[in-house]
């Protein structure tokens, strides 16, 4: 069994960063499309995602089954391959385009870099989306799990069909979800 204490403190930060997230995603909505902090503070962000998925995983392992395991794995591996895409396009992408103005474009992207977008994105929307199908078998978190869904599939078929405001749909509902059940984690915790 997981400690309590550490249960609590992992959907903590992770509440904190689904509200961070949530704001950082419409703010992308009110400020410059070109604000390099604001990438940077949501790479940072999305970097914490990974305790996120854990804080809600670990209430939930016994109720998902192996299903619910494979697709926390699905989720993890995808949220990586999504972190490294970003950092890729953060960092690197400054560089390349000293060399080519324009080249970090999403239409203009180099092939291996779309490649990785793709691969990255369908990965993260795949696990995304089995999760929620994880929790909808295992009774768990009804409404989440849909939105875990919606979400899997927006991200995954936005970015391959080059519909980028379809994507984001993603930023929003995750955060959503996942805070929800951080507070119910958090109020289960606090009563037992």
């Amino acid at each position: 069994m997981v400690d309590n204490q550490a249960l609590r403190s992992f959907s903590l930060v992770s509440a904190v960063v689904m509200v961070l997230s949530f704001v950082g995603m419409a703010a992308y909505f009110f400020l410059d499309e070109s604000a390099r902090e604001l990438d940077v503070m949501m790479l940072i962000l999305n970097s914490f995602w990974i305790i996120s998925l854990i804080s809600i995983y670990l209430p939930q392992a016994g109720s998902l089954g192996t299903f619910g395991r494979f697709s926390f794995i699905v989720t993890a591996i995808g949220l990586m391959w999504f972190v490294g895409y970003g950092f890729a396009h953060q960092f690197a992408g400054p560089v390349l385009e000293g060399f080519q103005p324009g080249i970090m474009e999403f239409d203009n992207l180099p092939q291996p870099l779309l490649d990785g977008a793709y691969v990255a994105t369908a990965i993260a929307g795949g696990g995304f989306f089995l999760y929620g199908l994880s929790m909808l078998f295992g009774k768990v978190s009804l409404w989440q799990g849909i939105l875990f869904m919606v979400s899997g599939a927006a991200l995954a078929v936005g970015y391959a069909m080059h519909i980028i405001p379809l994507a984001i749909v993603f930023g929003f509902f995750i955060p959503i979800a996942v805070f929800s059940m951080n507070v119910k984690t958090l109020k289960s915790a606090k009563e037992g």
